[in-house]
């Protein structure tokens, strides 16, 4: 089993994949510090398939150290084992062979390979998207709200994926019911978004579809993910 820091990315960590096991053998309990994850490689053959497991923070040895003693229970006693012991999960999040990549678990996985540079180059993308230009009347207050900030970059890319913008009506609907709610979205004289540093996070919540109304409390929530039923 090889345990490996998702802080290596791109060709130095397939470089780190594909050398000798012999030369990135952890030697000291401080190198597993702060690790985010484990992987295991799988051999048959010409094959290689690599699983790859996110840990929980309770994993984490320093964690571990502080809240918890270390036991074994042998012949009806428990008695306490010196030495750090890490427990490992029986299922893994992805599946890597060789180009294919098999996803278990979805959040675990972008959390694990997400790169800022792919946030930054999808939301460059969207910003020059010839459908979010129809209901957008200008995007750089948006780069201004949005610049080097990982979260909002990764909202943004769920916005692109999503694509509610691109839906027959979309800002006709918004403007109703921002007037309803009193959302206080702009809008210029040929019905698209207008955008300000006041309503830049309204809009982007819109976009995501994450701004809810409760019938129950007559509450508008913003929520962080929104899952239909």
């Amino acid at each position: 089993m090889r345990l490996l820091h998702f802080r290596r990315r791109g060709r130095v960590f397939q470089q780190t994949l594909n050398a000798p096991e012999a030369e990135n053998t952890i030697a000291q309990l401080k190198q597993l510090q702060g690790a985010s994850g484990y992987l295991v490689k799988f051999q048959n053959g010409g094959r290689t398939v690599y699983a790859v497991k996110k840990t929980a923070p309770t994993w984490k040895p320093r964690v571990r150290r502080r809240k918890l003693i270390n036991t074994m229970f042998v012949n009806g006693e428990l008695s306490a084992v010196p030495s750090e012991s890490f427990a490992f999960e029986a299922y893994f999040d992805f599946y890597c062979l060789n180009s294919t990549i098999l996803v278990a678990s979805r959040r675990a996985y972008e959390s694990a390979v997400s790169d800022k540079t792919i946030y930054r180059k999808s939301f460059e993308d969207l910003m020059v998207d010839p459908g979010f230009a129809m209901v957008v009347s200008d995007t750089e207050p948006l780069r201004r709200f949005v610049g080097e900030n990982t979260t909002h970059l990764k909202r943004m890319t769920a916005i692109k994926q999503k694509a509610l913008f691109a839906r027959p009506g979309f800002t006709e609907r918004v403007k109703i019911v921002s007037e309803a709610r009193n959302w206080g979205i702009n809008f210029d004289s040929d019905g698209r978004i207008a955008i300000c540093e006041n309503t830049a996070r309204v809009v982007i919540q819109v976009f995501l579809d994450h701004r809810l109304f409760s019938e129950v409390t007559e509450t508008i929530y913003d929520v962080p993910d929104a899952e239909a039923v």
